[in-house]
């Protein structure tokens, strides 16, 4: 049940990702949860007394408008005994109400409001908020990942991966360097953009090749970008492509590509997607979230190409695969 749970949860973060989202998703899990929710305030102000008294929640609460304070919705009043704590998220939003929230108490009789802010990056307090508690939801996520709520153990995990995806936090683990292999990968680059400059053909041109951009060189990729164009009269074909090698988690297995990325190719991707198939020397995979296609070298040609050591020969299988992927993506006609 676990794995169904955080896999729907996964799913909705591709859609719901903003701050908002976010606050409404985290809203249910304390109401859901007592114990998350009795956590939660312990996460921002370790000392405050809770007892058994229950703990109300309140969903963009609205501040009044005074001459001391602007009006304000701080994402969550926390209310309990004779305290009220809000708490502010923010993901891309610089605008932390450093100057509206905690200035005066909201109910007559009542103390200042105490206040948290959670965020998706660094926050540096100004003197007013001297007194906020201040996290980050990586410190969140290291700090309730090892919580278990019995019953609502299985919703609890799938609502911290959400939050894992929304605020892009990836798997921390130690590394060890295999050296060979860190200059391995620049030697790869190296004879990637080599067979893109010297595989233009009577077929098709590639040009603009380019690397070190944000395109061609990520967390678990890298080759290179370039523009492919078609020489046939027949076809005015035009993709903008990457070539290189994947080594992310959810593709599995490393594995030499060529990409079709939706963002670059609006006009060709729909075409790519149902013209552009599997075949002995590669794979298709299509993921349609990240709106991408993929040509994945199959595992023996893989093999075949990182056993060979005579450079020449292995230029020579990079360029036969490359223009396998080329014709490829050069069937596909956009509809009109």
């Amino acid at each position: 049940m676990s794995e169904q749970f955080q896999h729907f949860f996964t799913e909705l973060a591709q859609r719901f990702r903003n701050e908002n989202d976010l606050s409404d998703f985290t809203y249910v899990a304390l109401e859901a949860i007592p114990e998350f929710k009795k956590d939660f305030v312990r996460f921002f102000h370790p000392l405050l007394e809770i007892g058994d008294d229950e703990i109300q929640v309140i969903r963009e609460f609205t501040l009044e408008s005074t001459d001391e304070q602007p009006s304000g919705r701080p994402d969550f009043l926390l209310r309990c005994g004779s305290w009220d704590l809000i708490v502010e998220n923010k993901i891309g939003d610089r605008n932390y109400h450093f100057d509206q929230y905690g200035i005066k108490p909201l109910l007559s009789g009542r103390e200042k409001p105490h206040v948290g802010l959670i965020a998706n990056h660094r926050v540096e307090p100004e003197p007013q908020a001297k007194d906020w508690a201040i996290k980050t939801w990586s410190e969140f996520i290291e700090h309730f990942e090892k919580k278990k709520y019995s019953d609502y153990n299985d919703v609890f995990l799938a609502y911290m991966e959400y939050v894992k995806k929304v605020c892009a936090m990836t798997e921390f683990k130690n590394f060890k360097f295999d050296f060979n292999s860190l200059y391995a990968l620049t030697h790869f680059i190296r004879m990637i953009e080599r067979a893109l400059q010297t595989d233009s053909n009577n077929t098709y041109e590639i040009s603009n090749i380019s690397k070190g951009t944000k395109w061609d060189i990520g967390e678990s990729w890298a080759g290179c970008c370039f523009e492919l164009k078609s020489k046939s009269q027949a076809s005015n074909a035009h993709l903008n492509l990457f070539f290189g090698i994947d080594f992310s988690k959810e593709s599995g297995i490393p594995s030499i590509v060529a990409d079709v990325h939706k963002s670059r190719n609006s006009n060709y991707f729909q075409a790519v997607v149902e013209q552009t198939t599997s075949s002995q020397f590669c794979e298709k995979k299509h993921w349609p979230k990240d709106g991408l296609v993929q040509l994945r070298m199959r595992m023996e040609k893989f093999n075949e190409i990182n056993n060979e050591s005579n450079k020449e020969k292995q230029l020579e299988k990079l360029k036969e695969y490359l223009n396998i992927c080329c014709n490829a993506f050069l069937t596909a006609t956009p509809k009109t």
